[in-house]
């Protein structure tokens, strides 16, 4: 029975383990898609999602977005 035992926790720890490791690779490759795709996308654009330059009163670094009269006339 000690032999038995043993093996099933050792199974279980085994799976724990690989558990980790699958998970870790999962995510950093979800992570590395969705953040890489939509820096290369926002680069090809030309587009600043955020201004990292610090001004005082600001409530956040996001950058505005113009005013609607502004896309009357865009094409």
């Amino acid at each position: 029975m000690n032999f038995v035992q043993g093996v099933k926790d050792g199974f279980k720890e085994f799976g724990e383990r690989v558990t980790s490791v699958v998970n870790f690779v999962l995510l950093l490759i979800v992570y590395v898609i969705g953040v890489g795709i939509t820096t290369i996308l926002a680069k090809i654009t030309k587009q600043k999602l955020l201004d990292f330059s610090f001004k005082d009163g600001r409530d956040s670094y996001w950058v505005d977005h113009k005013e609607e009269v502004d896309y009357t006339k865009q094409f």
